[in-house]
């Protein structure tokens, strides 16, 4: 009993705070407020002329200060409630929770919203519902429950359809453009923009066209086209007013996350920064929250520890000062990454837990798989393998449903793709129902000219035969016209496939001459055995060509080898690879080095000036190089390191952190003497074989497990080495797919 009382109480308080916004409300002094916002050059006889004046200004003022636009509305809305204006109330009502849906404060909105829709009820005024509907489904989509806002959507449709609210349908076609994006149907997102875009240029509104394309922007860069979505934004920001601060802020986030695509970082963050200004001057929470959270994560991917923990943190206080759960999880799992990277696994373990935590309990399915492949690292670096063991079963559980999401997401793609030979199906079919129909119409006529005169059944018997005959000859002609263009459309489709046949094999053709010539680069087997006797080479390649090669020199002095890894794999990685290679070369033939750092420091203003053409290219390779000169061994690399394996003891040897190509920082190499002593194994390599997933709970083989395999073969003759570590890859592997270029060279002193 005392728990229902308990109960009841906290109920009544919690509404209580809402009534009591409602009452204060409706209880401002008029007098206030009549003299800050009655308009001078407003041509009004009347205070509900005043007051629609106001509310149709009322979008440009809430966009530059909601603040200013709340107390706008404060006056409008005691002004009706003088008058018994019931459209300006229910309009000052609804406009009010708009205003406090820009501010974040959605249970507040989602409240006034209500009583707005209680009033257009009793007035029966539908144009206000659809547009409450509508506004009641934007106030859910940013709080995330996109189920609730598809059908406030839906039924602001219907109700706008009913009475052709022709505002009302078009908004409805934009949200619902927007909404079913965000979901992943795409082939239902990109139906309902085509169906909104011309109706709001015709109506030339700016500021749903402005959002619309940001949004069109966002799905070029889901697939791929960052020039096409980088011209949508630029155009979106075309649409809006200098005062939509808003939607610029919006606009401006779309900018940076193309160039952070690019790992143009440096430029995404001044984007960035110019959308937190301009949400900061409007209040806009979500803006900020999304601001702070992808300023943070560019300063971590360019190696800025410290920047980005800050900008995330702020993010992360501002999400839960506001309980966006969903944006608190996703923050504390970028953040997870970040202390992970900075080898704070304590601080790291904590952030991925409660993210972890949040995602499961909300569903969220991407980051409730990525958060368990986190834990399970951050586990495995504890050494709590029981932990590790139930992340790693709760990441398997998931995945499927991951995968069903994808399939989802293939099928609307499939669905978009083949809409044509949907639509002539259907045309078949309204064909063939005509035909029917018009037999039953002859049928129905024919019985009745029987009953009225039987003395005229012949005559008019013969006449209706006459009329559906020739129906039925016209049905069968166009019937006949919807079969022959059918016809020509899949014989196109069919010279469409055995066009993109030919080009395949062109294509195929192509790649196997191009492995054919890159394997004229790499060093030939004679080679390795006259200037590294005691070694070997394991090179297996993703793809007919690769991003990975071994390089091998020899001068008076000494002789160099290396492992590169290129960006990419396949025929990208090959072209970089092509260019890194000459670059290596003209560095030693060319300018006589023979210092891997010195090396590598030539290498990479080579390579830089190769591609300075497009600032937006950013390839480059890892390498580890070494030069042998007597027992001396100097080494230096580009991100790889090398491996010396003496007596069973494994010595690392760092590289810098840095790859040679463009990048934010850029310091000179540094130079590794190593005075080898007999039966010495030194061992250098890419990430292809560390980096494979299989075994039996389909993870990475990680590189703490390649090393106890190295140290494992070392005592093995160079061959038997290579076969045992073939075995082990094909081995781990099993049926999954190879993931990346694969290259490793081993050698005796």
């Amino acid at each position: 009993m005392k728990i229902f009382v308990l109960k009841n109480i906290f109920y009544f308080i919690y509404h209580l705070k809402h009534y009591l916004i409602i009452v204060l409300l409706l209880s401002l002094n008029y007098k206030s407020f009549s003299q800050n916002y009655l308009p001078k050059d407003y041509d009004c006889n009347s205070d509900t002329c005043v007051v629609s004046h106001l509310i149709d200004n009322y979008r440009s003022l809430a966009h530059q200060n909601p603040d200013s636009a709340i107390s706008t509305l404060k006056y409008c809305l005691k002004v009706s409630r003088k008058n018994n204006n019931i459209i300006g109330e229910i309009n000052s009502l609804r406009l009010f929770a708009d205003a406090y849906s820009l501010l974040s404060r959605y249970d507040t909105a989602l409240f006034v919203l209500e009583e707005a829709s209680r009033l257009a009820l009793k007035a029966n005024d539908l144009k206000s519902m659809a547009r409450i509907y509508n506004l009641r489904g934007n106030i859910f989509l940013d709080k995330g429950s996109f189920n609730s806002s598809l059908r406030c959507y839906n039924r602001a449709l219907e109700i706008s359809d009913r009475i052709n609210f022709e505002d009302g349908i078009v908004k409805a076609y934009a949200n619902l453009g927007v909404t079913n994006y965000l979901v992943g149907n795409y082939d239902k997102a990109i139906d309902f923009y085509n169906l909104a875009i011309p109706r709001l240029e015709t109506r030339q509104d700016s500021n749903t066209l402005a959002i619309v394309n940001s949004n069109l922007a966002t799905f070029y860069q889901l697939v791929g086209d960052y020039d096409m979505a980088i011209d949508v934004c630029k155009k979106s920001l075309s649409y809006l007013k200098e005062t939509d601060n808003l939607g610029k802020s919006t606009a401006y986030v779309n900018l940076g996350r193309n160039y952070s695509e690019l790992f143009n970082y440096k430029r995404a963050i001044e984007y960035y920064k110019i959308a937190l200004e301009l949400s900061i001057e409007n209040g806009n929470v979500r803006n900020m929250i999304t601001c702070y959270n992808n300023i943070g994560i560019s300063y971590v991917s360019m190696g800025q520890f410290n920047k980005g923990v800050t900008n995330l943190d702020k993010g992360l206080k501002m999400a839960e000062k506001h309980g966006m759960d969903s944006d608190v999880a996703q923050l504390k799992f970028f953040l997870a990454k970040a202390y992970l990277d900075n080898g704070e696994i304590s601080q790291a373990t904590s952030l991925a837990e409660e993210s972890s935590r949040i995602a499961d309990s909300l569903k969220i399915m991407e980051l409730m798989f990525n958060n368990y492949m986190l834990l399970a690292d951050l586990y495995e670096q504890l050494n709590d393998f029981q932990l590790c063991n139930e992340v790693l079963k709760k990441h398997i559980e998931i995945n499927q449903e991951v995968q069903d999401e994808y399939y989802h997401h293939e099928l609307s793609v499939m669905e978009a793709k083949y809409k044509v030979d949907i639509k002539e199906q259907h045309i078949k079919m309204l064909v063939q129902d005509s035909l029917y129909k018009q037999q039953v119409v002859s049928s129905q006529e024919k019985e009745l000219k029987w009953k009225k005169a039987e003395t005229n059944y012949l005559i008019l018997g013969g006449l209706l035969l006459f009329l559906g005959t020739l129906l039925i000859t016209y049905f069968l002609l166009q019937y006949k016209k919807v079969n022959k263009y059918i016809v020509a459309q899949k014989e196109k489709v069919e010279l469409q496939k055995k066009t993109i046949e030919i080009k395949n094999r062109d294509i195929t053709d192509s790649i196997k001459y191009a492995e054919r010539i890159q394997k004229t680069i790499l060093p030939a087997k004679y080679k390795l055995r006259e200037y590294l006797p005691d070694s070997f080479v394991l090179y297996k390649p993703k793809d007919f060509v690769a991003g990975d090669f071994y390089w091998l020199e020899k001068n008076d002095s000494s002789v160099m080898f290396a492992v590169a890894d290129c960006t990419g794999h396949g025929v990208p990685g090959a072209i970089v690879s092509v260019v890194c290679h000459n670059a290596l070369n003209r560095s030693v033939r060319q300018y006589g080095l023979t210092a891997p750092n010195q090396i590598l420091d030539m290498t990479k203003s080579i390579v830089v000036d190769e591609f300075s053409k497009n600032e937006d290219v950013r390839d480059g390779m890892d390498i580890a190089l070494c030069a042998l000169s007597g027992n001396k061994l100097h080494f230096s690399g580009a991100n790889n390191p090398l491996w010396l394996v003496r007596k069973g003891v494994l010595t690392a040897y760092k590289p810098d952190k840095q790859p040679v190509g463009k990048y934010e920082i850029n310091n000179p190499f540094t130079n590794h003497e190593i005075e080898l002593q007999k039966n010495d194994m030194i061992y250098i390599f890419s990430d292809g074989f560390s980096d494979q997933f299989g075994g039996e709970k389909g993870k990475k083989y990680m590189a703490g497990k390649f090393k106890k395999l190295l140290i494992s073969i070392s005592e093995l003759a160079p061959q038997k080495q290579r076969m045992a570590l073939e075995k082990e890859f094909n081995e781990w592997k099993g049926n999954q797919e190879q993931i990346d270029d694969v290259c490793v060279i081993g050698f005796r002193r």
